[in-house]
Parts: structure tokens; sequence; C-alpha cells
């Protein structure tokens, strides 16, 4: 993964997540898309003391290298 950026957005009881998430042109939308699911989504539910928030993922891609989120 190259970028993210979140949008957290609605009432606190109810709230939608919106990603966009820039990866490089060989990097692997699906394996990134699954850490999201296994790593960030459970931690925000915790912090949000919810059980689901939806989520829209959208993906770009780039040729740049030379940053990174981890």
């Amino acid at each position: 993964m190259h970028h993210a950026r979140a949008t957290l957005a609605g009432p606190r009881e109810n709230p939608t997540l919106a990603l966009t998430v820039t990866v490089e042109q060989d990097g692997d939308p699906a394996s990134t898309r699954g850490r999201i699911n296994t790593e960030g989504l459970p931690r925000l539910r915790q912090a949000l003391d919810l059980e689901t928030v939806p989520v829209g993922i959208g993906f770009r891609f780039t040729t740049a290298t030379d940053r990174r989120v981890r």
C-alpha cells in the first residue's frame, strides 16, 4: 500500500467508512483489502464500540514508490 485516506461519516451509532487506497502498480489490492479487514476494521470497530461499520473501498494505482504507509 502506498497511501490511504479515510472518511468516517454519519451518526455515532451508525457511521460509514469510506476508504481510498493507493497501491503501487505491482501491488496486491486483494492482500491490502485483507489486511484492512483483519487488522484495521476490527480496531476501528473496537474503538467505536460497534459490532459493524459499513465500508466502501476504492483503489487507485500509482507508479510512485518513495513513500510507504505501514
